[in-house]
């Protein structure tokens, strides 16, 4: 959490991993169990409950000490006890990830109209608040583990789009670069592969965008024992024929 531009993160790993398991269900109720099952797995303790309980108070505490606040304000309108589980509930835009998700949405909204400066400019904006891989300090459990999943995919997601947003703009100068980098980290994923070929392809580099496709299958047959999906495989042909479909906008 952060507080007039300082950062205050709870020192207990089970603190820690609650608020980490609240930030990211935010506005979403969460059962006993599922924290329960969050926190000691699928063989807790028998004081699990109670010991929970004594967490979210704890929570509460400190969140107010952090605020400034009385505990009772946060207990009413941030940490609800809510039937048999806890809400944590924050206004839109409160959080880094609530902006990333609401610029997400805007972004891939313009894309599909066609308004690629307008959903650069958004998916770039929703990606520059992204600080890098998402690191915990703490063992987290699935659940936890899956959203990370999740939120890393999207993020993924979105640089694709972006980047779509960008070739659509004519700037496959600028991404080539960038592309090169991302297929290093990501050297079985087909799409990026395919928008360095387009890159090089438009900056007039046609062995570079087929030496893509050669290392990119030489891999995947090695390691998964398939061929590039037939899309691939026609962007392919379609450098080799050098049409004039794969050309940048004018």
């Amino acid at each position: 959490m952060e507080s007039n531009g300082y950062e205050f993160v709870p020192t207990a790993p089970k603190l820690r991993a609650l608020l980490t398991l609240f930030l990211l269900n935010v506005n979403k109720p969460l059962s006993i169990g599922a924290m329960v099952k969050e926190l000691w797995g699928v063989r807790p303790p028998v004081s699990a409950v109670n010991t929970l309980q004594t967490y979210v108070f704890q929570l509460r505490r400190w969140m107010a000490e952090v605020a400034g606040v009385e505990q009772g304000l946060i207990a009413k309108k941030i940490l609800i006890t809510d039937g048999e589980g806890y809400l944590f509930r924050l206004g839109q835009e409160m959080l880094d990830l609530q902006r990333f998700e609401d610029r997400a949405r805007a972004g891939a909204r313009e894309l599909g109209l066609g308004n690629n400066a307008e959903a650069a400019a958004l998916l770039r904006a929703a990606l520059d608040l992204w600080r890098g891989s998402i690191a915990l300090e703490f063992q987290p459990g699935q659940g936890i583990q899956a959203r990370i999943v999740q939120l890393e995919e999207n993020r993924l997601y979105v640089l694709e789009q972006r980047i779509d947003a960008d070739l659509r703009l004519g700037r496959h100068r600028e991404l080539v670069g960038e592309l090169a980098s991302l297929i290093v980290e990501h050297s079985l994923h087909e799409s990026l592969h395919s928008k360095l070929m387009i890159a090089f392809h438009r900056c007039g580099r046609t062995a570079d965008a087929l030496n893509v496709f050669r290392d990119f299958r030489e891999r995947i047959i090695q390691e998964l024992g398939i061929e590039p999906s037939p899309e691939f495989q026609s962007l392919h042909q379609a450098v080799l024929s050098r049409s004039r479909l794969l050309d940048a906008p004018i």
